[in-house]
């Protein structure tokens, strides 16, 4: 079972790239820049914010 990130999580958060907003897609446990597009995996509720 996922767990969801809460609003207070997503509000803080930003891309590591270029430092912009996220969508999150919680039916696809992802988090997508608004801006350059780059995906990052949430397992478990915890978002994996690690760049290449």
């Amino acid at each position: 079972m996922s767990e969801e990130l809460s609003n207070e999580v997503l509000e803080i958060l930003v891309c590591t790239k270029c430092s912009s907003e996220l969508n999150y897609f919680k039916d696809k446990n992802k988090l997508v820049c608004k801006k350059c597009n780059k995906e990052f995996k949430v397992e478990n509720g915890i978002p994996n914010m690690v760049s290449d």
